[in-house]
């Protein structure tokens, strides 16, 4: 539990709830009886001497050996040196991160707000590992929990190992990436090479190749489709083209890139980043896809338009209804003529429609699933997992009587409990990352591919909120550090002396 407050009342509720509560008629009855020992005394008791014990060893340790005072001296001129040294680094870094969160996330910083754009997954990545790593004078701060009781003690005390945890995790799975790709490097410059000759040629171009004649024997309207085709062929080849000569410049440094990035940040941002190549590799399917479903889109609105007019409707934008409404003979014949082609050339931008959004939510869905895996990296319990592993009577899940029969048929009830399963002490931490999912997010999808309107590339779930320690002002966060460092260096100057 640690050297702490003790309290007697009740954690986490406050004297307004606590009033509020309808106590039974029997606990009435035991309070008005005498108490046989007042346990506040005792509570007041064991904290004035715990605190004239710690005020003590203080005194000690000030006035401590004479032969020691000279050695005890250079020791502290010296490590205040140091620590003024690290508190002002980490408060640089502090106020760095500070500045490029603000720079990525406004407009006043076009560059940095471009790159925001460019590589998101990344730049949030980096900032809520870096908001992580930046807690460590917060955890050495050990006195800030001294005036709480030892059950928020215990919730604060499994906060931290659960933050440390994951970073360990993170850094372990990185570093074995890391290494992976260290070793592996020439088969994996190959290996993507041959995906993106792949995509490019045997996918892209033959599918638009196949989609101008006549694909499953269906009869497309050839001018469409020449246009369609060619359009798609010529933007195919100058992307592939410009990262033709870009990828085989920049690729090992790509790599060398993931390799630093694991080593340092973790596997998420290796995940983050990967997500971001992936985007800007296939920004060419997306481009096509949306400028075929822009086509696609009106042509469906258009169609529908012009139906209403043979069927005498108008749709009403005021009230969001469709009204009666007289068209004349020659309002008729000008939809009928401009009905007829929209509905024969259907079929042609329909199946280049199906064709690349087929490839986009393919891209889509791998997206999605890198960005559930980074939110599930950060949200894994860890260190709870491992301690479940050990001892799984550390998680009680409900109790229950079992009934033993013994000798001259007495039968003894034991009370027993429950222990919790793996998917009850991870559950609710999953179940907070889907948080943010829409439950309709599956159908709007549909309807997204079905109507040619913007498919959503993101799951939206839940990432780390912001730290609290990251809204201190500089000078706070710098007399953190410092009280931190000198804090954790008073055992050692114990065992010196």
């Amino acid at each position: 539990m640690g050297k702490n407050h003790y309290s007697l009342s009740p954690w986490g509720i406050s004297q307004e709830k606590r009033s509020t509560l309808k106590k039974p008629r029997w606990i009435k009855i035991l309070g008005e009886k005498p108490p046989v020992v007042d346990l506040e005394s005792v509570i007041l008791a064991v904290n004035c001497s715990n605190y004239a014990k710690l005020s003590i060893e203080e005194q000690a340790r000030i006035t401590g050996p004479v032969s020691c005072s000279f050695f005890v001296t250079i020791y502290d001129v010296v490590w205040h040196c140091v620590t003024l040294c690290l508190a002002s680094i980490f408060t640089v870094a502090y106020q760095f991160i500070q500045c490029s969160h603000k720079l990525l996330t406004c407009n006043f910083g076009k560059g940095l707000l471009f790159l925001g754009k460019l590589i998101p997954y990344s730049c949030k990545t980096v900032h809520v590992r870096s908001c992580q790593f930046l807690y460590w004078p917060v955890f050495l701060h050990k006195h800030t929990f001294s005036l709480f009781t030892n059950v928020e003690f215990i919730h604060r005390s499994s906060l931290q190992n659960h933050l440390w945890s994951s970073i360990s995790t993170d850094l372990t799975f990185g570093i074995l990436l890391s290494i992976f790709f260290l070793a592996n490097t020439k088969p994996i410059s190959n290996w993507i090479f041959s995906i993106c000759h792949t995509l490019t040629e045997s996918i892209l171009r033959s599918g638009c190749v196949w989609l101008m004649g006549v694909p499953a024997g269906f009869k497309l309207n050839t001018e469409l489709a020449r246009v369609l085709g060619m359009v798609s062929l010529n933007m195919i080849q100058v992307y592939s083209t410009i990262w033709y000569f870009i990828g085989t410049s920049i690729l090992g440094y790509i790599i060398v890139a993931f390799i630093i990035v694991g080593v340092v940040f973790g596997a998420t941002l290796q995940l983050a980043l990967f997500l971001d190549l992936v985007r800007l590799v296939t920004l060419h399917v997306t481009s096509l896809h949306w400028l075929v479903s822009v086509l696609y889109s009106r042509q469906i609105q258009a169609l529908a338009s012009l139906w209403r007019i043979f069927r005498g409707r108008k749709w009403n934008p005021l009230r969001q209804r469709l009204d009666s409404y007289g068209y004349t003979v020659e309002q008729h014949v000008v939809g009928s003529l401009i009905f007829s082609p929209l509905l024969l050339l259907l079929p042609t931008t329909s199946v280049f429609y199906i064709f690349f959004t087929m490839l986009n939510t393919i891209i889509t869905l791998l997206c999605i699933s890198v960005e559930v895996l980074i939110s599930l990296l950060y949200v894994t319990p860890c260190y709870e997992i491992f301690l479940w592993v050990l001892n799984k009577t550390r998680f009680p899940s409900g109790v229950w009587f079992s009934n033993v029969s013994l000798a001259d048929e007495v039968v003894v009830s034991i009370l027993c409990s429950n222990h919790a399963k793996l998917g009850e002490l991870i559950g609710p931490h999953y179940k907070n990352v889907f948080s943010g999912v829409s439950s309709s997010f599956a159908k709007s999808m549909a309807y997204s591919v079905l109507t040619g309107c913007r498919i959503t590339s993101n799951l939206s779930t839940s990432m780390p909120a912001i730290a609290p320690w990251m809204k201190l002002v500089c000078k706070e966060y710098w007399k953190l550090c410092h009280d931190s460092i000198l804090e954790s260096t008073v055992q050692k100057k114990r065992r010196f002396c």
